[in-house]
């Protein structure tokens, strides 16, 4: 089990042995607090923990119970659905049945319509039918990829990174495009990072055709995860590039959303 798998298991515990905390979680700043408050009990049960950790401890709880004063019940939880609109960039689910009470859609779920999801429930030879694989070597990242790294079974999609010389690259990995194509919308996905450096876990989207006469192209990152405790949200013009010094560059916004327990640090993932 990894540390924040780790933390998290002892997030819940510390959260039900704080009196009146076991309920719904409709206050989105309770969460992190939990995630820290597991992390430093788990520095503590590792024998790492010193005076500072026992006070930063305390006034976690006491921040918790500020928060349990201002919901309504006065219940907070941690790992259940939150409510309200989400933070800026915010992504949830496009593989995800019709969204559920609480879910984060704008206006509410009541003001959606689901045009098109996937559950990745069929068999991985289907996979293809609704998804393309990029199935070539790559040149700006350190791995080729392919079909086969893209594996389909029980209900979840998985991308392998495997060590192994193929394209001309050191690595082989996977990567999925819609073959139906969205004009506007709001889109969800979930997914989980992998436990490891030196990955992409990313969720975006990208017309990969000419656009129109007088149109540009874009790529919006809802998160591109080249850090492991850090959300990445970015948008590109890839229409406007032009050459700078000899490289090739182009207008680019970038917005990033730390999280964990030490969000000042951060291990660069990409090259």
């Amino acid at each position: 089990m990894g540390f924040m798998d780790k933390a998290k298991e002892l997030a819940a515990k510390a959260d039900q042995a704080i009196s009146g905390l076991d309920g719904p979680n409709p206050n989105r700043e309770a969460e992190p607090l939990f995630r820290d408050l597991g992390a430093k009990v788990f520095e503590r049960e590792q024998g790492r923990a010193d005076d500072r950790t026992a006070a930063e401890i305390t006034q976690i709880i006491e921040r918790l119970r500020a928060l349990e004063a201002q919901v309504p019940g006065g219940r907070l939880a941690t790992g259940g659905t939150t409510t309200g609109p989400p933070p800026p960039g915010a992504a949830a689910t496009a593989a995800a049945a019709p969204p559920a009470p609480g879910a984060l859609l704008p206006g509410g779920a009541a003001a959606w319509t689901l045009a098109w999801s996937e559950e990745f429930d069929g068999p991985d030879a289907k996979l293809e039918d609704r998804w393309i694989s990029q199935n070539s070597a790559s040149t700006h990242i350190l791995s080729s990829r392919w079909r086969e790294n893209a594996v389909v079974a029980k209900g979840t999609l998985k991308l392998l990174n495997k060590k192994e010389k193929r394209g001309g690259n050191d690595w082989t990995s996977g990567n999925i495009w819609t073959r139906e194509h969205f004009q506007y919308g709001y889109f969800e996905c979930r997914y989980r990072y992998a436990a490891a450096e030196g990955t992409n876990n990313s969720f975006w989207i990208m017309t990969n055709t000419k656009p129109p006469a007088g149109k540009k192209s874009f790529e919006i990152d809802i998160n591109e995860g080249h850090y492991p405790n850090e959300i990445n949200t970015n948008i590109h013009n890839w229409s406007d590039i032009k050459v700078v010094n000899g490289k090739k560059t182009h207008p680019s916004s970038s917005k990033s959303f730390p999280f964990g327990v030490r969000p000042d640090v951060t291990i660069q993932l990409e090259i």
